[in-house]
């Protein structure tokens, strides 16, 4: 049985920072170890298409999904923008257990202020006890998550206060400033500023491999 060790992403980035295509890549990687049955990837803005992800399958209905006779490798949903349409995806990534969920633009998921986690108890079970639910088989699993966002602030802190790993681009602005050097320091925004076009580097933990 794979160890109950799991990855927790947090990739900060405006436009054509080239998060998404990070987090594209990651998702390319996770699919492919032994440890990881699927990715599931919820697609609210339809930005991953099957043809670029091997092994990958779109999903415009849950049901659909349903309907297949085995797990895919990457299964993308593109349910609807709504975020409330996708805690079925959230459901069946614990009851499978160690899935990779990938949630980009994840303000509409967990919007910071009140809203939190938009009613939905799936997505907060996977955020503060992703290293360990219960299957369906009543075993302990984890339930692996990454992030995209542009802005920091919009999402619900215990979000990326929960991750070990946080990953951002060259951010702007007096907002993003106030945030990484109020959580990790001045040093973090001076070495920050000094990335180039589609940098990464990690505020917290490490650089995740993104080579396939």
């Amino acid at each position: 049985m794979a160890p109950l060790n799991r990855t927790y992403e947090i990739w900060i980035g405006g436009q054509a920072s080239g998060k998404t295509y990070n987090l594209r890549k990651r998702a390319i990687y996770l699919s492919r170890l032994r440890s990881i049955q699927g990715v599931f990837i919820c697609d609210r803005l339809n930005e991953y298409q099957p043809k670029d992800m091997p092994g990958a399958r779109r999903y415009r209905a849950f049901a659909d999904y349903l309907m297949d006779d085995e797990l895919p490798r990457i299964a993308i949903f593109q349910l609807d923008a709504n975020a409330l349409e996708y805690i079925p995806v959230f459901r069946e990534a614990i009851n499978q257990g160690d899935i990779a969920l990938v949630l980009d633009e994840a303000y509409s998921f967990a919007p910071s202020g009140g809203g939190r986690f938009s009613g939905c108890e799936e997505l907060q079970s996977i955020v503060y006890s992703g290293r360990h639910l219960l299957n369906v088989e009543n075993e302990l699993r984890p339930t692996h998550l990454l992030v995209g966002v542009q802005y920091p602030k919009t999402i619900y802190h215990g979000i990326w206060q929960q991750s070990r790993t946080i990953l951002a681009s060259k951010l702007a602005g007096k907002a993003n400033k106030n945030w990484v050097v109020d959580n990790f320091g001045d040093n973090d925004w001076i070495t920050n500023q000094r990335l180039q076009q589609y940098q990464f580097k990690a505020l917290r933990g490490n650089l995740p491999k993104t080579n396939i």
